[in-house]
């Protein structure tokens, strides 16, 4: 699931054309040619992808290009489950990538003894389970887009593992060529590499071809200072006045033995907050054009609840829903509130200004001076 403000934004829109736009090329040929941009404008600004501090990341690129919903794993910290949740991701369409994180800009580039770069921007191309001596081995396929240096590690090209996996695995995995494209197991995936990263495609941005593909459901609200903005749940008496959206489970999703709000239609009142803890929720609030998060419910209806940390804080917001299953509901609940709310402090004085914003004010007086004198 994702939330984002709508400022600034396309509507959640893909990049990619549409089939009934015949006078363009073929959307399998379409996604070629945007992963080849993609692919070149992430060369040509891997700078800034690479350093942390900088303006732009690769999460943020595969977004932009494709209209899709991001999620990032710290592979150290990332859930038992880290590989079929990537697997069906690809099933589905998904583009993903990679990176090994520097601590400094001395590091940029810097190339390992086991063939990787650091702060390089990777992308994930397959995952693949083969039997080896009648064990399951999870793999997974990396590509440098410079298009050489591999992985020299286990399953690279040339290792002896692909000795011990059958013909028809071998023939169909392994490409003996220097093309920056290799394999890796995925435990040594996550202990080499710092981030993986999911972009999740709507499904009109997605090939004909792909397996499957993701439900899509998108809601549209605001918050209004002193009427729906009411905070996180810190704030009791103001955080039930948020916009609320009944959605209801009806199927677990694939492979999964999992998949209560209120039965009417109005506005779940503060009691209902006070006595109903969350069942599932965001990470801390962070200041981000976007949050993604990844929730496994059980069938049932609930309640979503899009709230900002502070009340009174007055903003628009996009929220997209991804699922295996489609929701029996997905709505938004009635705006019958009636209550006596607390007034919404005045807005704060701005804050002095420093030395340097007097020194730039003044400068900025002098030059506007100087073009309203040649306008005269």
């Amino acid at each position: 699931m994702e939330s984002q403000p709508m400022a600034g934004r396309g509507g959640g829109r893909p990049a990619a054309g549409s089939q009934e736009q015949t006078h363009h090329a073929p959307l399998s040929l379409q996604r070629r040619v945007l992963e080849r941009l993609a692919g070149e404008s992430l060369r040509q600004t891997s700078r800034q992808l690479r350093v942390p501090e900088g303006g732009g990341s690769t999460m943020e690129a595969m977004e932009d290009f494709t209209g899709g919903v991001g999620e990032v794993y710290e592979t150290k910290k990332a859930p038992d489950n880290l590989f079929h949740i990537m697997k069906k991701a690809m099933d589905r369409g998904s583009m993903m990538g990679c990176s090994i994180d520097i601590t400094s800009s001395a590091e940029s580039e810097a190339k390992t003894s086991t063939g990787l770069v650091k702060g390089h921007a990777y992308s994930i191309t397959g995952l693949e389970e083969v039997a080896v001596r009648g064990q399951k081995v999870q793999l997974i396929r990396i590509r440098n887009p410079w298009g050489q240096v591999e992985w020299n590690g286990p399953w690279s090209d040339s290792s002896r593992e692909w000795g011990y996996v059958s013909a028809a695995d071998k023939n169909r995995l392994l490409q003996n060529s220097d093309n920056g494209e290799f394999w890796m197991e995925f435990e040594d995936f996550k202990k080499n590499y710092d981030k993986a990263e999911i972009c999740n495609m709507t499904p009109d941005s997605l090939t004909d071809d792909t397996k499957r593909h993701w439900e899509v459901n998108m809601l549209e609200g605001n918050w209004i200072r002193g009427s729906t903005a009411g905070g996180c749940r810190n704030f009791i008496d103001t955080f039930w006045t948020n916009p609320q959206f009944k959605l209801e489970l009806e199927d677990a999703d694939d492979d999964d033995d999992v998949c209560s709000a209120p039965d009417d239609q109005d506005q779940a009142g503060k009691d209902f907050f006070r006595y109903h803890p969350s069942k599932a929720r965001s990470r801390t609030y962070v200041n981000m054009r976007e949050i993604s998060e990844r929730f496994t419910l059980p069938p049932g209806k609930y309640l979503l609840v899009p709230t900002t940390f502070q009340p009174h804080h007055e903003a628009d917001f996009i929220i997209r829903i991804f699922s295996e299953r489609r929701p029996g509901l997905c709505e938004e609940m009635g705006s019958n509130v009636d209550a006596d709310l607390p007034d919404p402090p005045m807005p704060s004085e701005p804050d002095e200004e420093t030395d340097e914003e007097k020194g730039l004010r003044r400068l900025f007086e002098a030059l506007a001076g100087d073009v309203r004198k040649h306008e005269r």
